[in-house]
């Protein structure tokens, strides 16, 4: 990108998205093209797509219905990706409106948010990311309660329902910027666009922001973590967090059918529930184990190889058994596969298990290894076991 500002003239871009953040459309003239490693750009003589900044993706859309790929700002420059050159110079350009108001919410609300912390705390947002699910902003405070955090949500929601006005206005100066009241120091000291929401915030920021905070919707924290010192708080806004809520209201009503509970005595039945599940694991724990004591006992006194294939044990009641045997210094080569887990336990004082293991498993698409004494592996179905079992059983 750098020889593309070099070789490029500047045409100073007029910026409709810092006049009109609604303008969905706009019939644009191209004042410059260039192809550089195989991709497009061109320069247009005022353009509607916000470039990325301030934290915020930048807009997408299509330029004369073909699809831009990316927008950044240079300069005084906005250079648009494209996936080809437009036929003509004067094209029409439509944004992506869904993705702007996304944007707007989410940046809006993160102002919203720091302000209040702000205000309620004395925290300073030190970093703020806009991912595609999740929104975080950095808090330089070192922790925050959950009382604390449920009164930043209600604040900044307070400030969403009053509709609070939001203002952009740009002083030339840091002299100027000085007579508002910002909540942290700016980075830029000329053509300083400060946005306002009533008694919320004030900030300095390029970002695009609707008109009234009431465009937001709605603003929900999920979590607050430590981060370097800091506080990290996970939020969505708007759109985002609707969505966000059906989903979990979908959730919540498949579990209410499920344990036949209401949204009050669902987390008591699933309690409930859990115990009970608890109680049944431990009796089929015991019993089960009776069962393979049981088996251990009738074959421990065997003078030959044990070599057995079970139907209704798992893996965990071979790696018992094969304990229990080798612990009670059996003198032969055991060999037990489980049909319900498709995996295989070897143990064996006169085979090398786990050499067998490594020659021979992957042959039959299975996984594993072991020591010289003890080898288990797993397969992605009974076939490829037995066939693996029918060749150990040659070579032990």
């Amino acid at each position: 990108m750098s020889r593309i500002i070099k070789d490029w003239v500047v045409k100073m871009t007029k910026k409709i998205y810092e006049i009109d953040v609604y303008q969905r459309t706009l019939k644009a003239i191209i004042s410059d093209r260039i192809e550089e490693n195989g991709n497009f750009y061109i320069l247009l003589n005022e353009t509607i797509f916000f470039p990325e900044g301030g934290g915020q993706p930048c807009d997408l859309g299509t330029i004369a219905g073909i699809n831009l790929i990316d927008v950044q700002e240079r300069g005084e420059e906005v250079y648009h990706q494209v996936d080809a050159f437009p036929d003509d110079n004067e094209v029409d350009c439509l944004l992506d409106w869904p993705r702007r108001l996304d944007s707007m919410q989410q940046h809006c609300g993160e102002h919203i948010l720091s302000g209040i912390v702000h205000k309620l705390y004395g925290g300073i947002n030190k970093g703020f990311h806009m991912g595609k699910e999740m929104v975080t902003i950095d808090i330089d405070l070192k922790s925050l309660s959950d009382e604390q955090i449920s009164r930043i949500e209600e604040e900044s929601n307070q400030v969403i329902y009053s509709n609070a006005a939001i203002t952009t206005e740009v002083v030339h100066s840091a002299e100027e910027a000085a007579a508002y009241p910002l909540r942290k120091k700016m980075t830029v000291d000329s053509d300083i666009r400060i946005v306002q929401i009533a008694d919320a915030d004030c900030v300095a920021c390029c970002g695009t922001h609707p008109r009234l905070a009431g465009e937001v919707g709605l603003i929900k924290i999920y979590k607050a973590e430590k981060n370097k010192g800091m506080t990290r708080l996970h939020f969505k806004c708007g759109q985002r967090a609707l969505k966000d809520y059906g989903k979990r209201h979908q959730v919540l009503t498949e579990l209410m059918q499920l344990y036949s509970a209401d949204l009050e005595s669902l987390i008591g039945k699933i309690k409930k529930e859990r115990e009970k599940a608890a109680f049944t694991r431990e009796a089929l724990r015991q019993f089960k184990m009776t069962v393979n004591n049981a088996w251990i006992e009738e074959n421990l006194t065997s003078d030959k190889n044990i070599i057995q294939v079970f139907e209704d044990k798992d893996m965990d009641d071979l790696k018992y058994i094969t304990k229990k045997i080798t612990d009670s210094n059996f003198a032969h080569t055991l060999c037990i596969a489980s049909k319900q887990d498709y995996g295989v336990v070897l143990a064996s004082e006169k085979a090398n298990c786990g050499q067998l293991f490594k020659d021979h498993i992957k042959i039959f698409n299975g996984r594993g290894g072991g020591s010289p004494k003890m080898a288990q592996g797993s397969f992605q179905d009974e076939k490829d076991m037995m066939n693996f079992l029918n060749e150990l059983t040659v070579l032990i």
